[in-house]
């Protein structure tokens, strides 16, 4: 320590070219350093102290200060009265302004032979933790020997500071990317906010030049910037994080939550600095003290809020989600634990060793992996809910087409009937053809319906066609007891086209004696299987005697191929239609057995 030390206080900002004179200097002794507390109003506090050369020729030393300072600047006295600048320094000041390219503690200054000087060190914005900053004086050769480790490994995490400053441009140019090319999610565009605003924070306060803006006029330095830029990220990060999880729509108490902190937290970030800024600090500065770890505390509170509701829920894109979460919460509980040991301004200023920055490192990537994740596979889920509604459409569209195509047919029975002037059995069908009617319009609200139901009405359709056709024809059914005592669901009306088609193209052609059409329903591997055959004239007559009779092609059998295409899409089913047509022992066709799958719900 210097001889003679003294110190003096100033509760305005020193000028260009301070006057020591209008200082008011007082003996250093046990109550600078035990005092509990200073002033809240001080902003620059001064040091004045005698050193006395060891030899007879100029030494070049090294003033070095025990913990990082924000700034701090050497005088000595001049010959006008006043104070001349020989040096700077401080974790604020740019490396290029400093007077010593080393360490930020330290300032190089020429020890005259002359005899014993008088030098004054100036704190700009007096801290607190300046009374253990008390100053000491080594030999230049010591501290060059000593800052070649400390520079190559501020070198080494100045790379890893680079690396993420980097990593945060690159995810917030992906985030603007994907905001303007998915119909402008506002997920993106938080998360670009999030990684624009970490990326600045880094910019600003490692590798900038320090902050003379009047974008916030209460900041006065780089650091006080970076404060602001970590405030702004955490808002945007809650905006993020309960917009990706709609909590409006599934947690509206949390969303309410998270609101009321928001507001909580801007206020908090504008009047922090402001105070302290304020020369009304001695009075109002309990205000600061108080709303600061209020804030932490809180934030801490709420991500530990979204990182339980996501354990709840964590299923789909909400797993990576939760993962993101619990990094990000544990990152929080640190940073929280460790402001709790030292003051706000400590804890930023600190420079860190190169192992903190890997894990900082790997914390900071994990979270952004997580969470990138996450909106790449609500991306993909999204695209899956948008081509199943689409497809729900589609089936919509075909049942629609499925219903006017059997009533058409229906009502060319009755047709039949009137024509025959057969009132009995015209009469008898109507009454059917009311009851099936019924059915179909009940069927037909819904993409599923009961099996029992659609077998009733599947069984309808037949016993009509056999009046048409004058009981030409037997019906043989048989069904599935697991079918018929469980709660299955399928598709209503999609068996009725090639029911209709063994009926009418392959029964209703032949001239054997016993004709039979038989339907058998089966349950295979969470499949149903339905079963149609019947001993008619065979596809290939069949169809030549479409091509004489100039008949039209039906439709219903295309459609139900396409509903059992979707529904496979859909339920991720092996639905299939098979058709085999059946030959006799002399070689001639004896009908057609279609076998059609698909998986029931």
């Amino acid at each position: 320590m210097p001889a003679k030390p003294e110190y003096a206080i100033s509760a305005n900002a020193t000028s260009e070219n301070p006057q020591p004179g209008r200082l008011i200097f007082h003996p250093l002794d046990s109550s600078f350093s035990s005092s509990t507390s200073w002033p809240d109003s001080v902003r620059d506090i001064w040091l004045r102290f005698t050193l006395d050369p060891t030899t007879n020729r100029d030494t070049s030393v090294i003033l070095h200060l025990n913990i990082p300072i924000p700034l701090f600047y050497l005088y000595r006295p001049d010959s006008h009265g006043g104070l001349s600048m020989i040096g700077n320094s401080g974790y604020e000041l740019p490396y290029t302004r400093r007077s010593w390219r080393g360490n930020a503690n330290d300032i190089p200054f020429v020890l005259s032979a002359a005899g014993n000087q008088t030098y004054y060190l100036r704190f700009s914005r007096y801290q607190s933790e300046l009374k253990t900053a008390l100053p000491s004086i080594e030999s230049k050769d010591k501290a060059l020997l000593e800052d070649q480790y400390g520079e190559s490994r501020r070198m080494r995490a100045k790379i890893i500071q680079l690396f993420l400053a980097g990593f945060f441009l690159a995810i917030c140019f992906y985030s603007m990317l994907k905001f303007f090319s998915q119909s402008k999610d506002k997920v993106y565009l938080y998360y670009a906010l999030v990684n624009f605003f970490c990326f600045l924070g880094l910019a600003v306060y490692y590798h900038m030049p320090r902050f003379e803006s009047s974008l916030f006029p209460w900041c006065k330095d780089s650091k006080e910037y970076c404060a602001i830029f970590s405030d702004i990220t955490i808002v945007f990060n809650i905006l993020f994080l309960r917009t990706i999880m709609e909590l409006k729509t599934n947690a509206n108490r949390i969303y309410r939550i998270s609101q009321v902190y928001i507001v909580f937290h801007i206020i908090a970030t504008v009047l922090i600095p402001v105070i302290a800024a304020n020369p009304a600090y001695i009075v109002l500065g309990w205000i600061s003290d108080l709303l600061y770890p209020i804030c932490e505390l809180l934030c801490l509170a709420l991500y530990f809020l979204f990182t339980f509701y996501l354990w709840k829920h964590r299923t789909g894109f909400y797993t990576f989600l939760f993962y993101g979460s619990c990094v990000m919460t544990i990152g929080m509980f640190m940073f929280t634990l460790s402001s709790i040991y030292q003051t706000h301004e400590a804890f930023i200023s600190k420079q860190g060793t190169v192992g903190e920055y890997i894990i900082m490192a790997l914390f900071v990537i994990a979270q952004v992996c997580f969470f990138v994740m996450a909106m790449t596979q609500r991306e993909k889920q999204a695209d899956q809910a948008r081509h199943r509604r689409i497809s729900e459409m589609e089936l919509k569209v075909l049942r629609s087409q499925m219903n006017p195509h059997f009533i058409f047919n229906s009502l060319n029975s009755i047709e039949n009937f009137m024509m025959k002037n057969d009132k009995v059995m015209a009469s008898d069908y109507f009454g059917k053809f009311a009851s099936l009617m019924r059915m179909i319009l009940d069927n037909s609200r819904n993409e599923w319906v009961p099996f029992r139901k659609d077998i009733q009405a599947l069984q309808l359709y037949v016993e009509l066609e056999q009046l048409r056709f004058a009981n030409r024809f037997l019906y043989i059914t048989e069904f599935d007891q697991v079918l018929l005592s469980g709660e299955f669901n399928v598709p209503p009306l999609l068996i009725q086209p090639y029911v209709e088609n063994a009926i009418l193209h392959g029964l209703a052609q032949s001239d054997k004696d016993e004709l039979r059409l038989t339907i058998t329903v089966a349950f295979e591997n969470d499949h149903v299987v339905y079963t149609i055959e019947d001993n008619g004239i065979g596809r290939q007559k069949a169809e030549e005697y479409r091509r004489n009779k100039l008949s039209h092609k039906g439709m219903g059998m295309k459609i139900s191929q396409e509903r059992i295409s979707i529904l496979n899409q859909q339920q991720a089913g092996m639905g299939a239609v098979e058709v085999t047509d059946l030959y006799g022992n002399d070689g001639q066709p004896e009908g057609t057995r279609v076998r059609v799958k698909f998986k029931a719900v």
